[in-house]
């Protein structure tokens, strides 16, 4: 899902959906993969190090 809009989607398999009996489908709330700043916590994983530190990273910009 494109763009950081949470959207209602009709769906039968996938993600945030488990089915109770074979052929269910339902509405289910799902968040485009865009991080906005209605996002409040973000799961994470590092796969890779940098020349930065993580704090350096992710810390907030100083003015």
């Amino acid at each position: 899902l494109p763009g950081n809009k949470r959207r209602m989607l009709l769906m039968s398999e996938g993600l945030g959906f488990h089915e109770k009996y074979p052929g269910q489908r339902r509405r289910v709330a799902i968040h485009g993969c865009a991080i906005s700043e209605k996002i409040v916590q973000i799961n994470m994983a590092v796969t890779e190090y940098g020349p930065k530190s993580i704090e350096e990273t992710i810390a907030e910009p100083s003015e």
